[in-house]
C-alpha cells in the first residue's frame, strides 16, 4: 500500500508529489498548510501511520508527522489551509 501526498496545479495540468511511503497510510487526516515557524514562508504538514496486513482501520500502531518547508513566500494570508479552513470554523472568508 503506497501512501501518496500530491499537489495539484490546475493552471499547468501538472501534479506535483510531496511526498510517499509505502510502509504508511493515511486515511484520517489531511494535510495542514501554514506558516508553522513564523519564517514567512508556506510548511506542508501531513499525518500517517504504519501500515500492518490488520485490515481494521481501527487497528492503530501510532502516528508520524512530516513537516515539509517550502520556498514558497507567503504573500498574503492563507485562505483555505486545512480541513476546517485557515480559521478552523468552516468558514471561507
Amino acid at each position: 500500500m503506497l501512501s501518496e501526498l500530491v499537489a495539484i496545479d490546475f493552471r499547468n495540468k501538472k501534479v506535483i508529489p510531496i511526498d510517499q511511503n509505502d510502509k504508511f497510510k493515511n486515511i484520517f487526516t489531511t494535510p495542514l498548510l501554514a506558516d508553522i515557524d513564523s519564517d514567512g514562508y508556506l510548511d506542508i504538514t501531513h499525518a500517517t501511520y504504519p501500515h500492518s496486513e490488520n485490515l481494521d482501520i481501527l487497528y492503530f500502531l501510532g502516528m508520524n508527522i512530516k513537516r515539509f518547508g517550502t520556498p514558497i513566500k507567503i504573500r498574503k494570508p492563507i485562505k483555505w489551509g486545512s480541513y476546517m479552513g485557515s480559521n478552523g470554523d468552516g468558514i471561507y472568508r
